[in-house]
């Protein structure tokens, strides 16, 4: 069964990424992790080995601003962090209206940062709400657990598609495009989701519903 299931999301387009999907249909442990990281299609690319684009220079405005967000949240500077949020939220937007809408803009580096970004921005500061009691605790813990799963099970996937013998130089060069991570639209809600929640506990208090009955049913 979950041999099937593994069919269902994955695309190959050429020898090398017919040799992963082969390989992990053997073994059905790694069916199972495609699986369960089914939230994102993986698909083989021939090109998109470009770095310096504009979607990736936001991209890294964003991951930029995640500290800055965090250190406001912990010293309760509250306004401030949700208006650099804001910005960080227009800048996911914007690389992935370009990223869209020109193609030589799109690039493999881009499929990884994009959505490691999300992780990073999702993770550090739900920890950080947590950490000010604005948060649960356990929703953190729920957050950090299901992006850490994503991640070691997309670096697994990039590690087994490389050529043959296999290298941790080439896992780590970003040039090198073995393959590209398409989020599916149930992942791009849960992503939503996520930064729904984590921006209604942030503006709460700034707004004055931080008692309000509706906040625990975003969590």
């Amino acid at each position: 069964m979950f041999r099937r299931l593994l069919l269902l999301h994955v695309k190959p387009t050429n020898l090398l990424y017919k040799d992963a999907v082969s390989m992990l249909q053997r073994i059905s442990g790694r069916s199972l992790l495609l699986n369960l990281i089914g939230n994102s299609n993986y698909y083989s690319s021939s090109g998109g080995s470009r770095i310096l684009t504009i979607p990736n220079a936001l991209t890294a405005v964003r991951i930029a601003c995640t500290p800055g967000i965090v250190y406001l949240i912990v010293q309760n500077d509250l306004t401030y962090a949700a208006g650099i949020t804001v910005i960080a939220g227009l800048t996911d937007i914007a690389d992935g209206y370009i990223a869209r809408r020109f193609p030589s803009q799109k690039s493999v580096l881009g499929s990884y940062l994009d959505p490691l970004a999300d992780k990073i921005f999702v993770s550090l500061l739900s920890f950080a709400l947590a950490y000010a009691s604005l948060m649960p605790m356990s929703l953190f813990l729920l957050f950090m657990s299901r992006d850490l799963l994503l991640m070691l099970g997309a670096s697994y996937l990039r590690f087994i598609s490389q050529k043959r013998p296999r290298q941790l130089s080439r896992f780590l060069d970003l040039h090198v495009p073995v393959i590209e991570m398409k989020p599916i639209n149930s992942s791009k809600l849960n992503t939503a989701a996520q930064v729904t929640s984590i921006f209604a506990s942030l503006t709460a208090p700034v707004c004055g519903f931080a008692g309000w009955a509706g906040l625990p049913a975003l969590w």
